[in-house]
């Protein structure tokens, strides 16, 4: 797992900031032990913070998600999160691409379930080097 700071772009576009009353009363409301860290804000206004997300919504609630309560994620840094490569070409809206990220299955996860299948019936010797092969390519 890629720690947050490899994940997060270093200069997004402006248009992912949210608003200086929304950052500003995050910033009140919540202190957090992680920089950076992903700021997850339920319906009910309660704050958490964590050094990854936990999370990925397509939904309304993705406006609840916040890089240090100052910024939504970037679509590419959703698709990083879900474990695509860099070479995945990222096309669309940004509301079609939340909906992708946050529908997506994370591509670590395929990998391991795959593994575990390989494994229990006793051919990941034989294959891992293929599935390897197969997920980098994707």
């Amino acid at each position: 797992m890629k720690p947050l700071a490899d994940i997060l772009e270093k200069t997004p576009d402006s248009r992912h900031f949210v608003s200086d009353r929304i950052r500003n009363s995050r910033l009140k409301s919540h202190k957090s032990e992680h920089k950076p860290g992903i700021w997850h804000e339920n319906k009910g206004g309660n704050i958490s913070s964590h050094p990854f997300s936990c999370a990925l919504r397509a939904g309304a609630s993705y406006n609840y998600l916040l890089v240090d309560g100052e910024r939504r994620l970037t679509p590419r840094e959703m698709f990083r999160l879900q474990g695509f490569p860099e070479k995945f070409k990222i096309v669309g809206s940004d509301a079609q691409l939340r909906r992708q990220a946050g529908n997506a299955v994370p591509v670590p996860m395929v990998r391991a379930v795959i593994e575990g299948i390989l494994e229990i019936y006793g051919q990941v010797d034989k294959t891992k080097a293929k599935v390897e092969g197969r997920i980098q390519a994707a």
